[in-house]
């Protein structure tokens, strides 16, 4: 499957052997402390074959070997269970799991919040491996409703973890520090494969969530539809440039001499004044021979491209992330136009499907190269696997009942105190916990909150700002939060 199902079976396989071997070498622990570990480690045991047909049981052995692979510092984003547990035992005195070298001590709530246990059935944000937990994505089963048939193009690899655009997605994604109910949420669309519809105020990280999912489990670059008032179905499926053929036939015309002299509105040539009779059409100036032929002209192909819908509608083995932004901006109509391509998981492009009998597979382009040149059957595209499609709203407008019962809803309040300590330890590497400074800015920023909406990024352009060493005088501070921390609602906005 995908990436490499066969491989996790290897790689587990393979994991198996390594800890019977460190057991054995190393000695095993104390009966009190492999039960402990059994209790931590098992659902991350089963996490790493549970996509294979081995499904060794967890014994006392191969658990104590776990044990002993792991080292005192671990990332925090990564297996969030074994953290407080290494060969030694944990230390008191530090955190092996996020213990940071701005000097954070194990006792913060920023740092117990990181190290909260991860359910078993979560995939985002889970225990394991990014590998592990998307070859765990690829391989469970959908419900019977969201099974799709789509036959994957051997020709066509999507864009993986790697490049400019995968940089921008992991860049964006990996500062975002979900509460325990947003992981629910997502990994509650995850299983069910529906869209994930997330409301909120601005700025609270709802597109931030969508390159979050796309980065914690490695599926490549987000596909991003910005939607506006003028934005319809079809822009998000495909584009198609019929102007740019016209012009492009016509100037074919003007290459071929004489292609559309003499011709009839049928094609036939009309003998000249002066031609002598019986002389063959074909020899006639302008004749059937030099009309020009439909067929031959500009490929449609050319023309074509797929948009961000229609690639993450792609048949593929593993999902592409597509983020459908700001929807409650659309006209009226959208989200009931987007019912049917939800439901099919599908859609036809008429102008290739008219050609399917002369030309029935044409490769176009895609949204993320317009060079991909990814081949579509008939005119139609039908996904394999349902991508993880999540779309934002303001709250400027409701939606349909039907659209709503086809969604996973999530709605984001703004961060309290605690979440915004992990957001700026997350993306600046500053512990507010052990510095005053920073403390009394977000302090700040919760208080201006009360009287207007803020957004997240405002607090942390305050920071980078005084990182910097700027507005570092004390009779600015004012003029200083009035300029980063301006209102976007309220009275005063």
């Amino acid at each position: 499957m995908g990436w490499g199902c066969s491989g996790v079976v290897l790689a587990g396989a393979a994991l198996v052997a390594e800890q019977v071997f460190l057991a054995a070498a190393f000695g095993l622990f104390g009966v009190m402390e492999v039960e402990r570990a059994q209790v931590a480690l098992t659902p991350f045991y089963f996490s790493l074959t549970r996509v294979s047909e081995l499904a060794p049981e967890p014994t006392a052995e191969a658990l104590g070997a776990v044990l002993a692979t792991l080292t005192p510092r671990r990332p925090a984003r990564c297996q969030p269970r074994l953290g407080s547990f290494s060969p030694a035992g944990p230390d008191p005195g530090t955190d092996s799991e996020t213990h940071s070298d701005s000097g954070s001590d194990s006792g913060s709530d920023t740092e117990r919040e990181a190290q909260a246990v991860a359910k078993d059935w979560w995939l985002y944000h889970g225990t394991g491996e990014a590998a592990v937990r998307r070859a765990r994505l690829e391989a469970g089963p959908p419900p019977p409703w969201r099974d799709f048939t789509g036959v994957p193009d051997p020709g066509y690899t999507p864009p993986g973890c790697e490049g400019p655009a995968w940089e921008r997605t992991w860049r964006r994604g990996e500062g975002y520090a979900p509460d325990e109910p947003e992981k629910d949420v997502v990994n509650t669309a995850l299983h069910l494969r529906r869209p994930l519809l997330i409301t909120g105020k601005p700025g609270v990280g709802k597109s931030t969530l969508a390159y979050s999912i796309a980065a914690d489990l490695d599926l490549g670059p987000v596909l991003h539809w910005p939607v506006t008032s003028r934005t319809v179905l079809r822009d998000g499926l495909y584009l198609y440039d019929a102007i740019g053929r016209l012009q492009e036939a016509g100037l074919e015309q003007l290459r071929t001499p004489g292609a559309a002299h003499g011709a009839t509105a049928h094609g036939a040539a009309t003998a000249p004044a002066g031609t002598p009779a019986g002389t063959p059409a074909g020899n006639l100036p302008g004749g059937p021979t030099a009309a020009p032929d439909p067929a031959a002209g500009p490929s449609i192909a050319r023309y074509l491209r797929l948009g961000p819908l229609g690639t993450a509608l792609l048949p593929q083995d593993r999902p592409r992330v597509l983020l459908v932004d700001e929807i409650d901006k659309s006209d009226i109509d959208l989200p009931g136009d987007l019912l049917t391509v939800f439901e099919d998981g599908g859609f036809v492009i008429p102008e290739l499907a008219r050609l399917a009998k002369e030309d029935p597979t044409v490769a176009i382009g895609t949204d993320d190269d317009a060079e991909a040149a990814v081949r579509i059957a008939e005119g139609r595209v039908q996904c394999r696997y349902f991508p993880i499609v999540v779309l934002t709203s303001n709250g400027e407008r409701d939606f349909p009942p039907a659209f709503l019962r086809r969604c996973v809803r999530l709605h984001l309040e703004p961060p309290k105190i605690d979440k915004l300590a992990r957001i700026v330890l997350g993306r600046l590497g500053v512990d507010i916990e052990h510095n005053t400074e920073y403390r009394e800015l977000v302090q700040s920023f919760l208080d201006r909150a009360e009287d207007g909406d803020l957004a997240t990024d405002q607090l942390l352009n305050a920071i980078q700002l005084r990182l910097a060493g700027a507005w570092s005088a004390p009779d600015e501070r004012e003029r200083f939060l009035s300029t980063v921390m301006h209102h976007l609602t309220g009275p005063s906005a």
